[in-house]
């Protein structure tokens, strides 16, 4: 289990995780979109099948970025997001989170980023930055008393 000091202090544990698979996947499809921002959503088992409140990533399912200005936005595309999240239904999972890239800037939350997940009913949101595209850099945040706290996560091999 892996915490930062703030949820140490705090009495948090940040037990997220993702799937090897499911990291490259969404590294992947944000390379590929370059030099327009990607953008997706990430699943995971349903509640009901954890043993604990861990967050658990096995999935990606990359959405079309659908803004007007795909080098500085993001928006997903309104028919893939309908048509992932029924695959998510369908396959008895779970929506855990959402992902988007930062093509030149580093993965910070931003007021528009921060507007935009106000209601998304997502419990991790994830910034991957791509300055330097063959070292990406990632930061998970996490939903905390109303707040978008930035967390660690492990990546494992199934």
């Amino acid at each position: 289990m892996l915490n930062t000091p703030f949820e140490q202090s705090h009495g948090m544990t940040a037990r997220i995780t993702i799937t090897a698979d499911a990291y490259e996947t969404m590294l992947q499809h944000a390379r590929q979109r370059l030099p327009y921002e990607a953008c997706g959503a990430l699943a995971g088992p349903l509640p009901g099948c954890l043993q604990d409140a861990a967050i658990r990533i096995t999935d990606v399912y990359a959405i079309p970025n659908a803004a007007a200005n795909p080098v500085r936005t993001f928006a997903f595309s309104p028919d893939a997001w309908v048509d992932a999240y029924y695959r998510m239904q369908k396959n008895r999972q779970s929506l855990v989170g959402f992902f988007h890239s930062h093509p030149t800037a580093p993965p910070v939350l931003s007021q528009a980023d921060l507007a935009g997940l106000r209601h998304s009913g997502a419990e991790t949101y994830w910034i991957l930055s791509l300055a330097v595209p063959d070292s990406p850099s990632v930061c998970v945040y996490r939903l905390r008393r109303g707040q978008w706290l930035p967390s660690m996560f492990a990546q494992v091999r199934v």
